[in-house]
């Protein structure tokens, strides 16, 4: 019996593997001659995937693997190996023919592994593994979990596979922990790949990849106005005008910060480089400037040096009073940051606000008796 319900039948194979991938109880697809109604029902168990009854099965997402075989290295450096003996051994430091291994889907997340000697792995209520099965059935399947370039076999019997320091192999831990997490080598044969970005990113495994700034919500703020100089012209009894020059120089520090608010949390400290916009008499140029090297929640400082020379005139019959006024800005970008991690085909993202305390510029005000 194909188990088949109509209930859950779909003219679309798209729409059923989306409906597929959000049940806990949907373990594939089946394509129904339509003479038995619905073209694709849900399955709800892997054995009736053997169905004899002329039907087409589907797998309802990617799956994990796209290589024909690849190899299993543990936390210890050795790979996962079957013997001409048909036993399970991981104790071989390199990948060779022994160590080759083809996976076959059965389902959504799980799929029996297959030897170099065309035998299939086996898990016993015992805790042992064995190269020696020629057929599949419930102790061959393993349900795959995967985490980033890593995967986890967990059988049957609800046990994890877990590789021993001294080369043996078991399969009856009850948590997958570091010896039951497995890479999958060469790691272009592992699909889905997804950073893991709930943990911090850190500068030896990301690089920064774009920065995407958000301009209509930035804001500028006319953050000081300081009195640097002035200069008194005192004409109240000449008959033609006065004048005085005098000069300014000041040094100032600009500031610039990012600050992440959600997504991805970066490591205090991690270095990048990135352009940003600046400010400009009291608004946001639209042109990045040249790439800068930042270390994420940490100010970056620049010392700036402003001179300027006003001519302070005095019309006759008049005392002016001529005044440096300096304006310091700053300035609030919105910001999404996407990293690249370093070694895995995969990116995390971050955002937050670009603060910049800058654009210093000096302006004279006059004041006339």
């Amino acid at each position: 019996s194909s188990g088949i319900n109509a209930e859950y039948g779909y003219d679309d194979l798209e729409a059923a593997k989306e409906i597929c991938l959000g049940r806990e109880d949907c373990f594939g697809i089946t394509k129904v001659p339509k003479k038995k109604g619905a073209k694709y029902t849900l399955r709800s168990h892997w054995k009736l995937m053997d169905s004899t009854s002329g039907e087409t099965s589907y797998v309802p997402c990617r799956g994990f693997f796209n290589c024909s075989t690849f190899g299993l290295k543990s936390i210890h450096g050795t790979f996962l190996s079957a013997n001409p003996a048909f036993t399970a051994d991981w104790d071989k430091s390199t990948y060779g023919s022994l160590e080759q291994i083809t996976f076959q889907q059965w389902g959504k997340d799980s799929g029996f592994l297959r030897s170099y000697h065309g035998r299939y792995l086996s898990a016993t209520p015992q805790g042992k593994l064995a190269w020696d099965r020629t057929w599949k059935r419930d102790w061959e399947l393993f349900k795959i979990s995967q985490h980033e370039n890593k995967i986890s076999l967990k059988s049957a019997h609800g046990e994890y596979v877990s590789a021993q320091p001294d080369g043996t192999v078991d399969v009856d831990r009850i948590r997958a922990l570091i010896w039951e997490w497995f890479i999958v080598q060469p790691q272009e044969c592992i699909n889905n790949i997804e950073c893991d970005c709930s943990r911090a990113i850190r500068g030896e495994n990301y690089e920064l990849e774009n920065v995407v700034y958000d301009l209509e919500a930035a804001k500028v703020h006319s953050d000081l106005r300081e009195v640097v100089g002035f200069q008194y012209v005192h004409n109240k009894n000449g008959t033609s005008e006065q004048t005085a020059i005098f000069e300014i120089y000041q040094t100032r520090t600009e500031t610039a910060i990012f600050t992440k608010t959600a997504g991805a949390e970066i490591e205090t400290g991690t270095a990048f480089l990135t352009g940003f916009h600046g400010v400009e008499e009291g608004r946001i140029y639209e042109e990045i400037s040249g790439k800068y090297e930042f270390a994420h929640g940490i100010a970056r400082k620049k010392h700036t040096i402003l001179e300027a020379s006003y001519h302070c005139n005095a019309p006759p019959g008049s005392t002016v009073k001529c005044v440096a006024l300096l304006f310091r800005y700053r300035s609030e970008v919105p910001y999404t940051q996407s990293w690249r991690h370093k070694r895995l085909a995969c990116t995390c993202e971050s955002s937050g606000v670009f603060s910049e305390t800058s654009a210093h510029e000096m302006q004279l005000l006059v004041e006339q008796d």
